[in-house]
């Protein structure tokens, strides 16, 4: 930092010449200690115990799946929303027991049934107190820094001097960011902007950093709307202001960043478009590449953005089919994936020469490559085609105009038989643990897409229930296996969701019909067809005992119906073996 002379005392202020990333970094730890907890920090037997002990207190089933997610939920929201680790902050078992009372029981503090509820769960006799201590002591190891001593250098020399320190601070130390760099670079390469969500998205950043509490020149230069609609920006600042703006109009396709970060997608898509590829190298020549085609920013923007749409509008059916209460879209796809599907559609339409002109006969391939997308989009996953770097696959694809050649039934069955081989051999080792960001989940959206397009939300349904798989007699109760494996899944529509608990459907079934909650034969097959549509298996695929063989057995049978149902549901988008 370097202390301004023109201040002194208890309103001396500094100006930061380096560690503005660092800053920034220790500033949202302040505000947020705990934003990087994942939800998998609670596993699925503490949120049962803690619902087992609320379960006598309350008026309904704490048990039940409906009422765990919503346990979880309260607890995920107080300790993302913690401001620290001391009881002075609320950061106390006694703090988090009185939301959970709120909320999950629904009492009111004042309430007697409230006093009651916080002295049962908090008395050292039950389950309920140690197990959320343990929790709150690990994260707090975790994550409080608050002790922890940062370095400052102050520079007190003279103000001429400044830019030398910078230079000499930078000259060995922590390498510029490949952004940093370019605007760096870009600086003179300066135009308006007309798109007014794009300014919107530059001074995004810079009310953020001047909300940190740094003061900015560029803020004093255009004070208004009016001034900054008038004034130049760099190239620098559109590319970002366009990262942002496709970001935040395209959640599906794009991971969001904050505000004052550069999203890659804006450069990356830019070059790609450009024909540079998405290498630094590439990326360093967009300058030089609008000025040598002789394109507009303003055309060039317009044609990236219906592109992007039209590539959205393709796979949009299968990445709106969301888990229930799912606050954020999953992303199975590398963001390169993506944009190569994007620049092949700006390709396949524009060319680029004095300018931006149609392609003709651009409609038709446009046409085939947007039918082929959702193929490449899962085939490409599945097969984890683009991991490692991917700008030389890129560039290939657009070279050799990949997305107009339909995937064959040859091919998916390959890549199925390979994928399932290897997804098997994973589950087997992580038999407790089921995540909707597995590539099996979107697969199922595939399987069961024509299910679920009129659902907004979805509920996995496993066949065979995990308590049953882990209870004796089971062979799993004492052995790992794939219980979790695509062949056991189902995808349903939330209000289509039946608990049926530690039974098969076939077993709900004739509980219901020796119950009388069935009554006759005829509705007694209705619903066993009905579920058997549903959940794509006959009754007759289901094991009569949990052994191994059987079990697996099982699952590689429906695995096939899957596949069946697949690729009935997508024939029209796949190429028939010949």
């Amino acid at each position: 930092m370097y202390r301004n002379d023109e201040t002194s005392g208890i309103k001396e202020t500094y100006n930061l010449i380096d560690g503005l990333q660092r800053t920034q970094a220790l500033r949202r730890y302040c505000e947020e200690p705990n934003s990087s907890f994942r939800k998998t920090g609670l596993s699925e037997n503490l949120i049962s115990i803690i619902a087992g002990e609320l379960n006598p207190l309350a008026d309904v089933d704490c048990m039940t799946k409906r009422s765990q997610r919503l346990l979880r939920d309260v607890i995920l929201r107080w300790i993302w929303d913690g401001k620290g680790f001391r009881e002075s902050d609320g950061w106390s078992i006694e703090s988090l027991t009185k939301t959970i009372i709120k909320v999950v029981l629904g009492l009111e503090e004042d309430a007697y049934d409230f006093y009651v509820a916080e002295k049962t769960l908090l008395s050292s006799g039950n389950l309920y107190r140690e197990p959320l201590v343990e929790l709150l002591n690990s994260i707090r190891l975790e994550s409080d820094i608050g002790e922890a001593q940062v370095p400052v250098i102050i520079y007190t020399g003279a103000a001429g001097e400044v830019s030398k320190v910078f230079e000499r601070l930078n000259y060995q130390g922590q390498k510029l960011t490949i952004y940093e760099i370019f605007a760096a670079q870009w600086i003179n390469h300066r135009q308006q902007i007309e798109n007014p969500k794009i300014i919107k998205a530059i001074w995004n950043k810079y009310e953020e950093l001047e909300n940190y509490g740094y003061d900015l020149d560029v803020s004093r230069e255009a004070p208004d709307e009016q001034s900054r609609r008038d004034r130049a920006y760099t190239l620098f600042e559109y590319v970002f202001g366009l990262g942002q703006l496709l970001t935040k109009n395209y959640p599906l396709l794009f991971k969001r960043t904050k505000v004052d970060e550069p999203a890659p997608v804006g450069f990356n898509l830019m070059s790609a478009c450009l024909g540079l590829g998405v290498n630094d190298k590439g990326k360093k020549q967009i300058p030089d590449k609008l000025r040598s085609k002789g394109v507009e920013l303003k055309k060039l923007e317009q044609c990236i953005l219906e592109s992007t749409a039209a590539v959205h509008a393709a796979l949009e059916p299968i990445l709106t089919i969301q888990p229930e209460q799912q606050t954020n879209y999953e992303y199975y796809h590398s963001e390169l994936s993506i944009v190569s599907m994007i620049a092949s559609a700006f390709h396949f339409r524009y060319q680029l020469h004095n300018g931006i002109s149609d392609n003709p006969g651009w409609e038709e391939r446009l046409t085939s490559l947007l039918k082929n997308v959702p193929m490449y989009y899962l085939f490409d996953i599945l097969t984890n085609f683009w991991s490692g770097t991917g700008d030389t696959k890129l560039k290939n694809i657009i070279k050799d105009s990949s997305y107009l050649k339909p995937l064959s039934k040859s091919q998916w069955e390959s890549n199925f038989n390979l994928w399932h081989t290897n997804h098997i051999a994973e589950r087997i080792h992580s038999k407790l643990y089921s995540k909707y960001h597995f590539k099996e989940y979107l697969l199922l959206r595939y399987v069961f897409f024509k299910r679920l397009r009129a659902t907004d939300t979805i509920v996995v349904q496993r066949i065979i229930s995990t308590k049953s798989l882990l209870s004796a007699p089971s062979y799993f109760a004492n052995h790992p296996g794939p219980i979790n494996s695509i062949g056991n899944l189902a995808l349903v529509a939330e209000d289509k969701f039946v608990d049926f608990g530690d039974k098969t459907f076939a077993e709900y079934l004739d509980k219901q019909r020796r119950t009388g909650a069935i009554r006759g034969p005829g509705r007694f097959v209705d619903e066993k067809n009905r579920f058997e549509k549903q959940l794509i298996c006959k009754t007759d695929l289901l094991p009569s005992m949990l052994t191994k063989d059987s079990f697996e057995k099982f699952i590689n049978q429906r695995f096939e119906k899957l596949k069946e149902e697949f690729f009935k549901a997508w024939r029209d988008h796949i190429e028939p073996n010949s």
